[in-house]
């Protein structure tokens, strides 16, 4: 979507305030966080908005992402402990990518990985911590609380559905289930949450998936929707 189609710039219509757009593709929970520890105290909001869905669970899980090194936490004691910072910026390779380059275009060994699920083995630029991710992404939620409190804003966490809670209803939701189980760790920290399932699915994504969703992203009619729910969810809707 264009910039003025995200749900930011839909929440800064919606609310008449000013909204910042804090967002960076690919980010896992845990960079969202640090995200938020390092541009809070320098903008210093009234109101933050957590925005994540399920796959930034999974995130908090990896050292590596892309090809790109990520700063990641391990549970240490009651906390988390964090690992691989300062972040470093050469290049990431790893011993099969010779042999990738020269067979990376079979479509046989391709069909063969992926029914093995090697997917990521084959393709690289994926290196996994082997922590719990839902413990991790749990204890984000008290690291944001602390955050939020000592800096003195009112914050929201949000869990957006992705579109496989609709397209594969059985798996989605219990993946959906990883999520509500972050929001309740955040209810839990003292921070406000919105489930944004529910308001989309009474919206009918269920039924008209293309029109909320485009290559797993939000179109600009499911930013909208999004942006109305988190507006109602802080009370800032517009009568």
């Amino acid at each position: 979507v264009a910039n003025d189609e995200t749900w930011p710039a839909h929440l800064e219509r919606d609310t008449g305030r000013r909204v910042y757009n804090a967002g960076v593709r690919g980010y896992g929970l845990d960079q969202i966080v640090l995200r938020g520890e390092r541009l809070i105290p320098r903008l210093k909001p009234a109101i933050v908005v957590l925005g994540f869905i399920e796959n930034d669970i999974d995130r908090t899980g990896l050292s590596v992402r892309e090809f790109r090194r990520k700063p990641y936490f391990v549970p240490e004691g009651d906390g988390l402990a964090l690992r691989g910072v300062p972040v470093p910026t050469a290049p990431f390779t790893e011993s099969l990518d010779q042999v990738r380059h020269i067979l990376g275009y079979s479509h046989l060994l391709d069909r063969i990985m992926r029914r093995l699920g090697r997917f990521e083995l084959w393709y690289g630029g994926v290196v996994h911590t082997g922590v719990d991710t839902d413990l991790v992404a749990c204890r984000l939620m008290d690291r944001f609380a602390a955050l939020v409190r000592r800096e003195n804003v009112k914050a929201l966490v949000v869990a957006f559905a992705q579109t496989d809670r609709w397209e594969d209803p059985e798996r989605g939701a219990g993946r959906h289930r990883r999520a509500v189980a972050v929001l309740a760790c955040a209810a839990k920290a003292g921070l406000g949450t919105l489930d944004a399932y529910e308001g989309f699915a009474a919206a009918g994504a269920a039924t008209d998936m293309d029109r909320f969703y485009r290559a797993w992203h939000f179109t600009d009619q499911g930013n909208a929707l999004a942006a109305r729910l988190i507006a109602k969810a802080l009370g800032l809707a517009k009568e």
